[in-house]
């Protein structure tokens, strides 16, 4: 039996490879590239979490400022743009060491910065745009299943580079897989959005009691993303005292025991429907497990905690996401002012975190 209720488009597969190729050379960095800078910056935790504030803070000035910019090219061009940044931006940080990092660090931060406003929101465009309604969180499980099957082995990979080499080397392998992922972008059909609003307008929507419950609802997504991508990583780096090959062993296996359920999951909600409903439960089974990374102590809690974590957010998280593209997609010529509003919120969420 099929697991798409009918077929997809072609625009949404080439998307689907080339966002894979993204995570895979992702899952090099992601949980490395935090413990990486914690310890460049000599576990200074103000210099490191002043880093991913001033990050977050220059996306909420930016994204509103930006999107007029990125309408002068088409969305396509705009990821083409936003993955060479990110090119450039972990090519610094092969360079990167703790005796110039107060100064390369300032280039990376740039780079950084253009790759995430002239990204997230033409993919979320694009992605709400070529995806359907009725088979749209089965097609968010995929993405998320197809992205975690990839993390079962990075993180591993990663943690056995950094051990049996160096970081400069995880950078420059990861960059070289990163490359590849604009391959299927060519292919990509050109799709157009003119951004309505003015910079004042987007303030003001902001804050409308319109979009008050879904901005709230990014706001929190944003403080707890950020303590998840920022904070836990330097929690089991701790825990583990430094140990990159256990931390990546670990990562890989509570990664490893989400990806089936997720694609369960996905066919679930779209057969139920009622994805808010859903959503409901599922989240105060997330919200447990932050309760529970409180007592963590040993590497053993980490991955049962962590297994439990990552099941419930295989659970809460897809279900968010596609309802996130279900508004988008409501708001018919909208739909790039919603998404700037919601990435808004979301780094406005960090901000407060940070």
């Amino acid at each position: 039996m099929a697991y798409f209720n009918g077929k997809i488009s072609q625009d949404l597969t080439y998307l689907y490879i080339s966002r894979s190729i993204v995570f895979f050379a992702n899952g090099f960095f992601s949980l490395f590239v935090p413990i990486f800078l914690y310890t460049t910056f000599e576990e200074n935790m103000t210099a490191f979490l002043l880093f991913y504030l001033v990050g977050s803070l220059l996306c909420v000035v930016l994204y509103p400022f930006t999107t007029k910019h990125i309408e002068k090219y088409n969305l396509k061009s705009s990821l083409f743009i936003a993955t060479i940044a990110n090119v450039f931006f972990f090519l610094t940080m092969s360079v990167i060491t703790k005796d110039n990092i107060n100064h390369l660090i300032i280039l990376a931060l740039f780079f950084l910065t253009v790759f995430r406003v002239f990204y997230w929101l033409p993919y979320h465009t694009v992605f709400t745009r070529f995806s359907d309604q009725q088979n749209r969180m089965r097609q968010v499980s995929a993405f998320k299943a197809t992205m975690h099957i990839i993390s079962i082995v990075t993180p591993l990979i990663a943690g056995i580079i950094i051990s049996q080499t160096s970081y400069q080397t995880l950078f420059i392998t990861g960059l070289c897989v990163y490359m590849c992922s604009l391959i299927p972008l060519i292919s990509l059909s050109h799709v157009y959005e003119r951004y309505s609003w003015s910079y004042r307008e987007t303030w003001k929507n902001l804050f409308a009691k319109k979009y008050r419950p879904a901005m709230i609802a990014y706001f929190a997504d944003g403080i707890e993303s950020g303590v998840g991508v920022v904070i836990w990583p330097i929690f089991v780096y701790n825990i583990l005292h430094g140990n990159y090959v256990s931390i990546g062993i670990i990562s890989a296996a509570t990664i490893g025991i989400t990806v089936l359920l997720e694609l369960l999951i996905g066919k679930y909600a779209d057969k139920r429907g009622n994805k808010k409903e859903v959503l409901k439960i599922h989240s105060i089974l997330y919200s447990i497990g932050w309760i529970a990374k409180i007592f963590i102590i040993t590497g053993f809690h980490i991955f049962i905690i962590d297994a439990y974590h990552k099941i419930t957010n295989a659970l809460s998280k897809n279900t968010f996401e596609a309802i996130t593209y279900d508004i988008s997609a409501d708001q018919g010529h909208y739909v790039d002012e919603f998404t700037v509003l919601k990435e808004v919120a979301i780094s406005a969420g960090r901000v407060l975190l940070y």
